[in-house]
This record gives C-alpha cells, structure tokens and sequence, in this order.
C-alpha cells in the first residue's frame, strides 16, 4: 500500500468521527473535554481486528503477556470478583 492510500484511509477515518461538544471552564487550568451523552457510550461495541502480520502478532502477544504478569503479580482473578 503506498503512503498517499494511506494517507487517504487515514483521512476518511478521521473525517467519519462524530464532532463532539467541548465543555471548557475559565477558572480551570485542565484543558476541555468532549461531552458524551450516555446513549452514545452505550452504543459503542469493543473491536479485535486479526493480527495478519508479524509486527502485530509480536504487539497482541507483548501486552497478553504483560497483562498476564501484572494479573499474577497482583493476584487479580476475574472469577473471584464480586459487588462486595
């Protein structure tokens, strides 16, 4: 694929994103935030594209592996979790 069909996949991706409202408060140094309305976060469906290349099966499996050994080193189970 060459850099200008790239360019242009990146650019109608970006254009596809819905524009939010940005809420910016005067007396605050944080910088503004989009506001999202409930039913717009609602809709939102996680996504897992298939690693094709090497370079991508060496990234799922690095942070497999770290979220692995960050579980093991603090004795997270997802079995055991409850509302307590």
């Amino acid at each position: 694929m060459s850099g200008s069909t790239k360019a242009a996949k990146l650019t109608k991706w970006y254009l596809r994103l819905p524009k939010h409202k940005k809420y910016m408060d005067p007396e605050s140094h944080m910088m503004p935030h989009p506001i999202y309305k409930l039913t717009e976060i609602e809709k939102i469906e996680p996504v897992h594209m298939p690693t094709n290349s090497f370079r991508n099966k060496w990234a799922y499996f690095s942070v497999r592996s770290i979220r692995f050994i960050f579980d093991m080193l603090t004795k997270f189970n997802e079995k055991r979790m409850n509302e307590k």
